[in-house]
């Protein structure tokens, strides 16, 4: 099937070359080359280089107007996928062509800017949703949905990996034999687009509660917690039985008899301390922190 593809990440890029194992992608949209790192060097989007290798011709926009919908209506595609585009298409570049939407949670209980993440932080179900795409956000009909369950100890960015690859293999299946839509039904919930002040802990939830804030976090914003006047970045944690934990106040940081650095949360939990970043270093293991540091510590 010939197919127009939108995207502009990594992930988008990964989704276009896999799908274009098994159908004729006749157009790649994607944003316009952005500045990109300390020295602002103008970059061209994961997708824009991909489609470049795959030598599929590309179109850079912001904004979809009257041109752009007469350049789609000239593809012959039958179908536009998007995955991350970061675009709103309007009504009437729907009307051109049907377009299907990656959607990285089980719809319709997380709709927005970051469903995976969101089903991560709050814990319940998960998976990847293809639909098709209105002038709603994110309410257009379904036409299939996966539950993806996340692996143990499993960052954003990692799950977000893994569920392309298992989205990507889905809609070029579905698009060889489209299925009938169906109308969303059932209770739902905004994922907006997540802040720095989202990732601060607050050490008095549970252990399972941060470990899944943390995960979900990563890897952006990074959830982060004051130690002192400092910010202190917290990359990896993990879940630590509570047998030998005491009654601290949460925050307090501290090392059992293995050795563990360990910080006290609430309702009688621990989290082991894996990985962190001190404001203007590098990230090192907790113990190497932990053993700088001169005082008693206890996060804010």
């Amino acid at each position: 099937m010939k197919i127009v593809f939108a995207g502009t990440p990594e992930i988008a890029a990964s989704a276009l070359e896999q799908i274009s194992r098994v159908h004729e992608v006749v157009l790649a949209i994607t944003r316009p080359d952005a500045p990109v790192g300390r020295k602002r060097v103008l970059t061209a989007s994961p997708v824009a280089i991909k489609a470049d290798e795959l030598g599929i011709s590309v179109l850079k926009v912001n904004k979809i107007d009257s041109d752009f919908i007469t350049t789609l209506s000239q593809t012959g595609a039958q179908k536009a996928v998007v995955i991350a585009f970061g675009v709103m298409v309007p009504e009437d570049a729907l009307k051109v062509m049907e377009w299907w939407n990656i959607h990285f949670s089980l719809l319709p209980k997380w709709r927005g800017a970051s469903p995976l993440q969101a089903s991560m932080m709050n814990g319940s179900e998960s998976g990847v949703s293809i639909f098709r795409l209105d002038q709603g956000m994110d309410t257009g009909p379904i036409i299939a949905s996966l539950p993806i369950e996340f692996s143990p100890g499993e960052t954003a960015g990692q799950a977000l990996e893994r569920f392309t690859e298992v989205a990507s293999s889905l809609i070029s299946d579905l698009l060889q034999d489209p299925p009938p839509a169906q109308t969303q039904s059932g209770q739902s919930s905004h994922a907006r687009k997540l802040t720095r002040a989202d990732a601060r802990i607050q050490w008095d939830k549970t252990a399972d509660e941060i470990d899944r804030l943390v995960r979900a976090m990563n890897p952006e914003p990074i959830a982060w917690t004051k130690f002192g006047d400092q910010d202190l970045q917290i990359i990896q944690v993990q879940i630590h039985a509570s047998e030998d934990v005491v009654d601290r106040a949460p925050g307090s940081v501290f090392r059992n008899f293995d050795g563990q650095i360990l910080v006290q949360c609430g309702s009688g939990t621990a989290l082991g301390l894996v990985e962190v970043k001190p404001a203007g270093k590098s990230r090192m293991p907790s113990a190497d922190w932990f053993n700088g540091q001169n005082k008693e510590v206890h996060f804010g």
